[in-house]
């Protein structure tokens, strides 16, 4: 086999990769994560339902979009996030 043959079989393999990597990142919009990771309460809640079931340390209860976000940032600003990594998305429709 040649050098070139050699060489585009993982490269081919390589891209796949990369492609099916980038579309599994695509399920979780990147706006949620960069907030997560940077502690930013305002652009995580723009995602909220308009009642949202919220566990943080004491609270523990459903809460409105506004008390929730109030709840997050609260949190964010005791404890700001030091980094953040998504290491599972579900698959199932509509709640990933």
């Amino acid at each position: 086999m040649s050098a070139l043959k050699k060489l585009a079989i993982p490269l081919l393999l390589l891209s796949g990769l990369i492609i099916f990597s980038n579309q599994l990142k695509a399920q979780v919009p990147d706006e949620i994560i960069q907030s997560l990771k940077s502690g930013d309460s305002k652009t995580l809640s723009a995602y909220f339902n308009q009642n949202v079931e919220l566990v943080v340390l004491e609270n523990d209860n459903v809460y409105s979009k506004a008390q929730a976000q109030q709840i997050v940032n609260k949190f964010f600003s005791a404890n700001p996030p030091e980094s953040f990594t998504v290491i599972h998305q579900g698959g199932k429709e509509g709640a990933q």
